[in-house]
């Protein structure tokens, strides 16, 4: 049935992707692809386009047997191939580009020399994060330390996803930065929260001072504090749950109230190391003092996700990025 050999379709394959990409990335998109190859070989009957019921010209036969050889070689379902097959041909270029950038990622980070990671992140995400964000999917992963921590940029091919991971990097040539790190603390954990007359004054907020770059482990129901005192910014994580005291009574909604000032007998939010005048901003799980975003944000469980990330250019911005269990991207700025 079908008359082409497996290696020489794959080949093919790969000479045509290796001509896709930018000159110098060729020969590390090249041995990326091919410690792919005995995966690739024996699967190559699938980008036949015999199996295509209009295969279209000779340049959409080619894009679409790139797509269905990336796309098979993250695990794609027989069924998702056979979508992939009948993908309007007006519409390949772009889905061939999509996944492009994703292979000269993955190549850069296992095989180095071309610091694609590096100018993504300089030239792509630093001066315009917030639709970098709305067209990227960033997981971050932090850590138990305040303030400013090294951290590595990386590119999970199979997801098409950026994580951004507190060392040692699993990768070779994985991107590193310097980030201010915003660790999570349980509610019962702040200073004369459990108390009677119990308080959430006594806040130990992180200055956001020392990087350009603003991380938090991710949000599964957790409130993002900050404030502006005298031209410094403070912020804070605070869980709702994973404390001696249990979760908090009302989860989520419950705690960002609490914090936003909102709940009689409990003093609203501040920070001991940043008082004075400024307001307490809080951004939690179905409720905000933000104004533009009152209901704050969503947030219905694994595999969905929530991420806080900000950037300094000057000034700092800060987002919130939601990621919908069907792998939908929301982005908005809270700051």
């Amino acid at each position: 049935m079908f008359g082409k050999g497996a290696q020489t379709r794959v080949t093919e394959i790969i000479d045509y992707l290796c001509n896709e990409v930018p000159g110098p990335e060729r020969p590390g998109v090249r041995a990326f692809l091919n410690q792919q190859a005995v995966m690739a070989t024996a699967m190559s009957d699938q980008y036949s386009s015999k199996l295509v019921q209009n295969p279209g010209t000779a340049d959409e036969r080619a894009m679409r047997r790139a797509i269905l050889f990336l796309d098979s070689l993250n695990g794609a379902t027989p069924a998702e191939l056979q979508q992939l097959r009948n993908i309007a041909a007006a519409q390949l270029r772009a889905q061939l580009d999509r996944r492009l950038l994703g292979l000269r990622y993955a190549a850069d980070q296992e095989q180095g020399g071309t610091g694609v990671l590096g100018f993504v992140f300089n030239n792509k995400f630093k001066p315009d994060a917030l639709n970098f964000l709305a067209n990227n999917n960033v997981f971050v992963y932090g850590s138990n330390t305040s303030g400013v921590v090294d951290c590595f940029l990386e590119y999970v091919w199979k997801y098409a996803q950026f994580k951004i991971i507190p060392p040692p990097s699993g990768k070779a040539h994985s991107y590193g930065l310097k980030a201010v790190n915003i660790p999570a603390i349980p509610w019962d954990l702040v200073p004369n929260r459990p108390a009677p007359g119990s308080s959430f004054a006594d806040i130990v907020g992180t200055e956001l001072t020392g990087a350009d770059l603003l991380i938090s482990t991710q949000f599964t129901g957790c409130a993002f504090c900050f404030k502006e005192v005298a031209g410094r910014l403070f912020a804070a994580h605070i869980m709702p749950d994973n404390g001696p005291g249990g979760p908090i009574p009302g989860s989520g909604i419950e705690l960002a109230r609490q914090l936003a000032g909102q709940t009689a007998g409990v003093a609203g939010g501040d920070f001991s190391n940043a008082r004075g005048a400024g307001t307490f901003k809080v951004y939690g799980r179905g409720y905000s003092n933000i104004g533009a975003r009152p209901t704050g944000y969503v947030y219905t469980g694994p595999p969905s996700s929530m991420t806080i990330i900000g950037v300094r250019r000057g000034n700092w911005q800060i987002y919130s990025q939601e990621v919908s269990a069907t792998k939908q991207l929301s982005v908005y700025q809270i700051l």
